[in-house]
């Protein structure tokens, strides 16, 4: 199984390095953070675009906050900025959790991204 797997993913990296036919398209994803009402957090996120682009924000928050970005990989670093409570980040796409971690560590962090 493992083998017919190898296979199958070194043809798909064949074709697509050989045909026109493999264009990277952006997709929509939400980066939310799910932490407790009053909780400080600061971090950043990372966006890779179609065109090879990237975007790169900071961002400081208490309590949830989310936002909705477009492109075809995305990475996230979030801490929290005291020492109790859950931070919990999800990258989704389409609705559906795509990349998720949290803490409740004293000052956390939480790392997360989605494959390409």
């Amino acid at each position: 199984m493992a083998k017919r797997l190898g296979i199958t993913l070194l043809l798909a990296v064949l074709v697509c390095a050989s045909a026109s036919a493999c264009v990277m398209v952006n997709r929509e994803f939400t980066i939310k953070v799910a932490a407790n009402p009053n909780l400080p957090w600061s971090g950043s996120y990372l966006v890779m675009t179609a065109g090879g682009e990237s975007v790169s924000r900071s961002v400081n928050g208490i309590g949830p906050w989310e936002v909705v970005v477009k492109g075809t990989i995305v990475s996230v670093f979030f801490q929290k900025s005291r020492t109790d409570g859950l931070l919990r980040v999800q990258i989704l796409e389409g609705g559906r959790v795509a990349a998720e971690a949290e803490t409740t560590a004293e000052y956390g962090v939480v790392t997360v991204a989605t494959g390409g």
